[in-house]
């Protein structure tokens, strides 16, 4: 797949697996419009997480739609490609939902705040978490859901 050039069709693609998270593709996700829009549907393979799943496109065994942030490095350094797809890269909207602030807890309205920062932002999406933060074992998972 990789060797292909120029927009490729989607049914080129669905031959393999495709990777997702627990979640799968989501029909109201702009994955889900965009998969639903083709001719053709690929055989999507949930995993236990989008990271689970990102693994196994790196070993080869199939695709999957990611955000071009999470992967631009492995793009530039080779070890990921970017195959042309018609109709990608997919743009869209991101939000969180949580108890509003009077049902949360001083705790919970803490990491709200920090999890709308640049910090965090970074910490989610580095390669290998954040900064120390794997040799001293994490107390929280995050989870990015498209």
């Amino acid at each position: 797949i990789a060797a292909l050039h120029g927009p490729v069709a989607p049914a080129e693609l669905v031959r393999r697996p495709w990777f997702a998270g627990p979640a799968g593709i989501q029909a109201a996700s702009e994955e889900g419009r965009w998969l639903a829009a083709q001719s053709v549907a690929p055989e999507i393979v949930r995993l236990s997480s989008e990271t689970e799943a990102l693994a196994a496109v790196r070993a080869g065994e199939g695709t999957m739609l990611a955000l071009g942030h999470i992967v631009r490095a492995e793009i530039r350094s080779g070890s990921l490609v970017r195959v042309p797809v018609a109709g990608t890269p997919i743009s869209g909207l991101w939000w969180a939902s949580t108890l509003d602030r009077g049902r949360a807890t001083t705790m919970a309205r803490t990491l709200q705040r920090f999890a709308g920062t640049a910090d965090a932002t970074a910490a989610m999406v580095a390669p290998g978490g954040s900064r120390g933060l794997e040799r001293r074992g994490s107390k929280f998972h995050v989870a990015l859901w498209s």
